[in-house]
């Protein structure tokens, strides 16, 4: 079965920008670790069933939608009820934990940065080279992952066909 059939440009992928090593990453780019954490939709965070809790009514009595939202275990509000609404539904959102480093947030396949297709493993680069870009899969079958970058940011398929002249 072809990529095209499996897979959609609204595919939602998982990233984490991560606390670990955050001093020499911050020292280095000013920025945490961006890590590619896999095709997820929010609400399938690792702790989002332990960590937060949906806050709809108090007492009995429903709340207004501005107090309703997801919250962590102190009551600090992680998403307005809008955001919830949205990350319930399409899967897309952002947990922004300590207002730092530590955040986990998700995106359509279509909509990845440069630096998130960086992050991608090579399965998940021919697939948004396929499924975005509309690369022909069959020449992305034996290119070598050091120039699915390149092939990124030309989104050429001159590159592609020729991509020998360029190693």
């Amino acid at each position: 079965m072809k990529t095209s059939e499996i897979y959609t440009e609204n595919e939602v992928l998982m990233f984490h920008i991560s606390l670990s090593n955050w001093l020499e990453a911050r020292r280095r780019s000013g920025h945490g670790i961006l890590e590619f954490v896999g095709p997820k939709k929010i609400y399938e965070y690792s702790d989002w069933d332990d960590m937060f809790i949906l806050d709809f009514e108090e007492n009995g009595e429903e709340l207004s939608r501005e107090e309703q939202g997801l919250f962590d275990n102190v009551g600090n509000q992680i998403m307005d009820y809008n955001e919830l609404n949205t990350a319930q539904t399409t899967g897309i959102g952002i947990l922004n934990i300590d207002g730092d480093y530590n955040t986990t947030y998700t995106t359509y396949l279509k909509n990845i940065t440069e630096d998130e297709f960086l992050k991608l493993d090579e399965k998940w680069k021919k697939i948004y080279l396929i499924i975005v870009n509309g690369l022909d899969e069959d020449k992305l079958e034996y290119i070598p992952e050091d120039y699915l970058k390149k092939m990124y940011l030309t989104n050429n398929e001159y590159f592609i066909e020729n991509y020998e002249d360029f190693i």
